[in-house]
């Protein structure tokens, strides 16, 4: 007989006869866990076609034992109360509990989801009876409540709003030190600092605005119970230790003119009596920027003319200290070890103490163990500035140390010969917090304006004692605004006054373990000249810095500690207000982002030209128009340190005409210089005959200025990728006394279709007059005087559908003299052949080629005052762009190749240079 083979069929038959038998009644006996998890039977395959499915998540339908199908989640929320809020995961929470000692009890969690899912931003909303509510979570949270309280473009926190027909409201707050910058990490901190505010404001009808604002930021430590200030002035973080030294360092608060400080007599008050037997230490350190520099906690790039830039118009030494951010790690080099040490011992010493330049006096004291308060007198005269610190030790850690340092007196002025000779008192005590109010009212009232500011800057100190017990006191400052308009038909006549003290506060040190630098400055004004949506700090460092990076495509350090952005190639350099001319939103003289001004890139510099050819206000007098200036401080409406008034009528005649006559006196208040001036200003805009279109405008003025300004500019660096770098320029003070003129006219023809042809000219004119200064300068009569002219003509022709040939030629001359410095400082031209081609093959995609520079038509530089940079130059581009939509997104795409044939002429050294580049870019909203 013969035997047949079952085959795989008829096994896998078996199997399932078998299953249907066994699983037919009762069976869990066959089941290793008799336990039932009803939440496992969603734990099976999922085909995400179906239609019935809710797609990618782990959830599914199932029979309710009440019947009807639900929806079968694993993860319920619930409130306080024990109310199911939703079915998901926690994105945010932060948490703030008091007195659980011995732990810290200041908490914040994030969830991945926050920063993937929701990018960094949950908002809430809703309406009620004519109001309207929005609660916004997210790490960039702008928060503009008051001019010179607070300005913030990327907050950290949280804010709500709310508005009705009338009346509007913020509330904002954030916990400044350590936000978090490991998601899904927390920690329990034992001291942190917070900050929180809010800004109403009500309208009354079409006549009356007004608003109010508060901003508070203090140190909190949930060990201390609540109730000893901790909620508005702050406390001392009971973890530090009491003070085992005060230092007092006295400094030339203007440093430049070697004229500094005399002090004749110090006396220290303990618990309000005068304490003879505690005898200071005393040091001189004579050029104390060169000694840092040495030791190498200074900057190496930090010049004697860069003092003042750094000092921000504050006390400079402080700021020096402050260097690159780590103020505990240079004030520590400072306030102990060899450099006190190796200072000129003047202890016992009963003469008149003096510091020049930048010479440092200090003064040590020890506290002793009964001080609750520590005050101070000190007899001293001329240009002084006093700067208090103390270094304060971590219980139980060895090593940490919070060095607080700051000024707490400058002389007004820059007196030299002892008039002003006078006892100065203040007290020592820990800053714990600083708290500002404010109002602004804006009133429109029978053809008058008017706008008022006014706030005040709270600086809260305790004398630092683990108990808080220490002696509190608050320094205040008050800043104020006005300006007023009242029209008289064709005739406006202006007024503006406005005074901030130089020791108006809105930054607030504080103690961040996450940083690098620990001890760090939070500015509450963000510095953001460019108007963009990041501080200038993310931008660019101050150079200046410790930790200055040379290379600017690198990330600076507060973008490292903000996570994002990562790199400045994702920031770029902003976009300057008067950078922006078309509108749209990119710096006009770097639309590209990359490292060289678009006035230097082939193709790209028939569009754009540098400073030196455009026209603008220019108020402090620095030779920069204002709306282009880069500085490193605060955006205040008005210089810290400085008061003044402003004086101006305006007459329109005709539509197209406008004059102005007006003129403006400001004062420093502690420091020495003056800005006053004197000024006539026209503009003129009208179509003239045969299709012309004239642009003019001129200003003259007679002005006295020695307030230095300088800005951040590029300049050429062939160290530098691409040879440009932001670099610090010092401001020459060339309008210390003098007559100033500028010109700048815009001829335009529209007479043909598809042709643009302008020039532009822009004349100025520096007249100095012979002077001797205060400051024991001098200044010689002469004229400085500069020419700058720009022409262009395109012409966009179609020979065929689809493509455009556009021949352009620019040609461009400047010319600087200075019969001061009797020569020519600049004397260039400029000639740049053009030809551009345009192929539209679909709607999306074009091919594009350009020519700048023929074989017998070259693009041409030539500068009679510096010839080695002469250079003749022939560049082409081929490229294909292609625009398209992904998933939502619009993205571009260029490829091509460009070439660049570079002979410099004027340099044997640099020879024939010749460049190539294949390039991919691709680019999305």
């Amino acid at each position: 007989m013969k035997r047949t083979s079952t085959g795989p069929v008829f096994r896998i038959g078996a199997a399932l006869l078998l299953t249907v038998i066994c699983f037919s009644g009762q069976s869990e006996g066959q089941f290793l866990s008799r336990e039932y998890y009803p939440l496992w039977q969603n734990e099976s395959y999922e085909n995400y076609a179906r239609g019935t499915s809710p797609g990618f998540r782990d959830v599914d339908t199932r029979q309710m034992p009440t019947g009807g199908l639900g929806i079968d989640e694993e993860q319920r929320t619930y409130d306080p109360f024990g109310t199911t809020l939703l079915n998901g995961i926690p994105l945010y929470r932060t948490n703030e509990f008091r007195t659980l000692s011995p732990f810290g009890g200041s908490t914040i969690f994030k969830d991945g989801l926050y920063r993937d899912l929701f990018q960094n931003l949950v908002v809430a909303n809703d309406t009620y009876k004519g109001w309207g509510t929005a609660v916004t979570v997210g790490r960039a949270v702008e928060a503009n409540y008051n001019p010179m309280m607070l300005g913030m473009l990327r907050l950290n926190g949280i804010r709500w709003d709310a508005d009705s027909r009338r009346n509007r409201f913020s509330v904002a707050a954030s916990r400044i030190s350590e936000p978090l910058r490991v998601f899904e990490l927390s920690r329990p901190l034992d001291f942190v600092t917070y900050l929180y505010g809010g800004h109403w404001e009500t309208q009354l009808g079409s006549v009356v605005r007004f608003g109010a604002s508060y901003v508070n930021t203090h140190i909190t430590d949930t060990l201390v119970k609540r109730g000893n200030g901790s909620f508005r002035k702050g406390v001392f973080p009971t973890n530090l230790n009491k003070p085992e030294f005060i230092y007092l360092a006295i400094t030339d608060d203007s440093p430049e003119d070697q004229h500094g400080a005399r002090v004749h007599m110090v006396e220290i008050y303990v618990n309000g009596e005068l304490r003879e037997d505690i005898v200071p230490e005393i040091r001189k350190m004579p050029d104390a920027v060169a000694v840092g520099q040495d030791k190498r906690f200074i900057s190496s790039r930090l010049r004697f003319e860069d003092v003042t830039h750094v000092r921000q118009r504050q006390s400079w030494l402080p700021r020096v200290m402050a260097n690159g951010g780590n103020q505990s790690l240079a004030t520590l080099f400072l306030l102990s070890g060899n450099f006190f040490d190796d200072g000129i011992n003047l202890d016992g010493s009963t003469d008149v103490l003096e510091a020049s330049g930048t010479d440092v006096l200090l003064f040590r004291y020890a506290v002793p163990d009964e001080a609750e308060d520590v005050s101070f007198r000190l007899l001293a005269a001329n240009d002084y500035a006093i700067d208090i610190g103390s270094a304060i030790t971590w219980t139980g850690i060895r090593g940490r140390t919070w060095n607080d340092f700051r000024n707490i007196a400058r002389a007004k002025g820059n007196t030299k010969d002892e008039t002003n000779l006078k006892w100065i008192k203040f007290d020592y005590g820990f800053p714990t917090g600083l708290e500002m109010y404010g109002a602004q009212t804006d009133v429109n009232l029978f053809g008058f304006e008017f706008h008022g500011d006014y706030s005040i800057s709270n600086h809260h100190t305790l004398f630092p004692l683990p108990s808080n017990e220490g002696k509190r006191r608050t320094l205040d400052a008050q800043s104020y605004s006005a300006l007023g308009k009242r029209s008289f038909g064709k005739l406006d006549l202006s007024l503006e006054v406005f005074r901030v003290p130089p020791d108006y506060q809105t930054s607030f040190f504080f103690w961040d373990d996450g940083r690098r630098l620990d001890l760090a400055e939070f500015q509450l004004i963000d510095d953001n000249d460019d108007l963009d949506p990041w501080p200038d700090s993310w931008e660019h460092e101050d150079p200046m810095s410790l930790v200055f990076q040379d290379d600017i495509t690198l990330s600076t350090p507060e973008s490292r500690f903000n996570l994002d952005p990562a790199s400045l190639r994702d920031i770029g350099f902003g976009v300057f207000p008067g950078l922006d001319d078309n509108g749209d939103g990119i710096i006009d003289t770097n639309v590209n982002d990359n490292l060289i001004p678009d006035y230097q890139e082939p193709f790209l510099m028939y569009y754009v030209e540098s400073e030196a050819f455009v026209y603008g206000d220019d108020f402090n007098n620095n030779g920069v128009v204002d709306t282009r200036e880069n500085d490193n401080k605060p955006d205040y409406p008005y210089e810290r340190d400085s008061e003044g008034q402003h004086l101006f009528v305006t007459y329109n005649p005709h539509k197209d005409l406008r004059l102005t006559v007006g003129g403006h006196d400001v004062d420093q208040i502690a420091g020495s210089g003056r800005n006053k001036a004197v000024y006539a200003k026209l503009e003129y805009h009208r179509p003239l005959f045969w299709d012309l279109n004239l642009d003019l405008h001129h200003r003259t003025k007679r002005v006295q200025d020695d307030i230095a300004d300088p800005l951040y500019q590029y300049v050429s660096n062939p160290l530098v990728q691409g040879n440009y770098e932001i670099r610090l320029q010092s401001d020459g003070l060339k309008y210390r006394n003098s007559w100033a003129s500028l010109s700048f006219a815009k001829l335009r023809y529209l007479g043909i279709e598809n042709m643009n042809a302008n020039t532009t000219w822009r004349f100025d004119r520096n007249r100095r007059l012979k002077e001797t200064f205060r400051d024991g300068e001098t200044q010689n009569k002469g004229t400085d005087w500069s020419l700058a002219v720009v022409n262009r003509i395109d012409y966009a022709w179609e020979p065929i559908t689809n493509f455009v040939v556009t021949p352009m030629a620019k040609v461009s001359y400047r010319r600087e003299d200075s019969s001061v410095f009797d020569g020519t400082i600049v004397d260039e031209r400029t000639f740049a052949p053009i030809v551009r081609a345009d192929y539209t093959l679909t709607e999306k995609t074009v091919l594009r080629a350009g020519v700048q520079g023929l074989p017998f038509l070259k693009h041409r530089f030539r500068n009679e005052a510096a010839s080695f940079q002469d250079f003749d130059a022939w560049h082409y581009i081929f490229a294909f762009q292609n625009n398209s939509s992904y998933i939502g997104y619009e993205v571009s795409m260029n490829l091509g190749f460009r070439k660049s044939f570079i002979d410099n002429i004027g340099s044997k050294s640099l020879g024939k240079v010749e460049t190539s580049e294949f390039f991919l870019q691709v680019r999305t909203n």
